[in-house]
Order: C-alpha cells, then sequence, then structure tokens
C-alpha cells in the first residue's frame, strides 16, 4: 500500500518529468526557428563564430585590437556607444 509520503514524491517526479517533456519541446521548436532563419539568411548549415559574436547588437564595442563584423580594427580610443545606421 502506498504512503502519504511516497504518493507525493511520485506526484513531485511526475510534475518534474512533464516540466522536462514540455522545456524539451521549446527547445526542439526553438532550434528549428533557428535552422529556418539560418536557412533564409542563405547560412545554411554554418555556425555562429566568435568573429560572428563579436558584432554586438547590443551597441558594446569589441575589445580593442580586434576586427568588428565589417572588418575594422576597432583601436580602443571610441566611446563604446553605437553608431546610427
Amino acid at each position: 500500500m502506498p504512503t502519504r509520503d511516497n504518493v507525493a514524491h511520485l506526484d513531485s517526479l511526475l510534475e518534474a518529468t512533464t516540466a522536462l517533456v514540455e522545456m524539451k519541446k521549446l527547445v526542439d521548436k526553438v532550434e528549428q526557428d533557428i535552422r529556418v532563419a539560418k536557412s533564409r539568411l542563405g547560412r545554411k548549415g554554418s555556425e555562429v563564430t566568435d568573429a560572428d559574436a563579436d558584432a554586438d547588437a547590443d551597441g558594446e564595442a569589441d575589445a580593442e585590437g580586434e576586427v568588428d563584423a565589417e572588418g575594422e580594427t576597432n583601436t580602443g580610443t571610441g566611446t563604446g556607444a553605437a553608431l546610427p545606421q
């Protein structure tokens, strides 16, 4: 006969398992969305490299001496503010 404690543990285990399955579904959906977006941009199968990550979308400057996405070298003398485009 199951005890009250065992039933409570089983219920928490089932809730955790359900949450994990739902999270996996969300991860799979987001990964598929990323693949579709890359495909639309003509970047099929390519990985995001560190050089791509340094082209910050939040306007932060790249580290001094690094080459940004446009091929320009950062001299480190700027304000770090994003330039209007």
